[in-house]
């Protein structure tokens, strides 16, 4: 394994993304929903899922609203993320690590570097580009919810994370 640095991961995170949030935001749609999706086992390459206003006024299915896989943004900018790729090929392969301490290491090392890629780019203002900031959620996401909530409140205002959980996958109203 080449020495990967935190600040190395991070920035090809960050910059992967600004390119993406360029490109999708160009087209001035509104979006309340923005995230980097990994996997709970052995977070991987994250990829972009969001969600607009207008992508789900199309969709006109409630059930949707905060469906990272079935967003009409997702994996977008995927060109972006060819160097973030090459970098997680670099690290240690957390799906066969026999050693625990190694893995929750890794594990943490992957998930910051997500997390903090997005607090320097809300930091530049970018997902207040065609919304007030306080109206898009955005987030690192994986299978694990009570964690993901955790990461949402390290990144938002309180009052969009609990839009999220009242009417998102966490909703008890009876869709899921």
């Amino acid at each position: 394994m080449a020495d990967v640095t935190f600040e190395t991961l991070v920035s090809a995170i960050t910059d992967a993304t600004r390119k993406t949030l360029a490109e999708i935001f160009e087209g001035g749609e509104r979006f309340y929903y923005f995230a980097l999706i990994t996997n709970s086992g052995s977070p991987t390459c994250p990829v972009i899922s969001a969600w607009s206003w207008e992508a789900f006024e199309k969709t006109n299915n409630e059930y949707l609203k905060w469906e990272w896989a079935d967003s009409p943004y997702y994996d977008c900018g995927e060109e972006y993320f060819k160097t973030v790729r090459e970098i997680f090929n670099q690290l240690p392969d957390l799906g066969v690590a026999n050693d625990e301490a190694l893995w929750e290491i890794q594990f943490h090392f992957r998930v910051n570097a997500m997390v903090e890629a997005l607090k320097r780019l809300d930091d530049e203002g970018l997902f207040a580009k065609n919304q007030p900031r306080k109206d898009i959620f955005v987030n690192v996401e994986m299978t694990d919810g009570y964690e993901n909530i955790k990461r949402a409140l390290q990144i938002n205002e309180e009052a969009i994370v609990k839009e999220y959980l009242n009417g998102g996958f966490y909703a008890d109203d009876g869709r899921r």
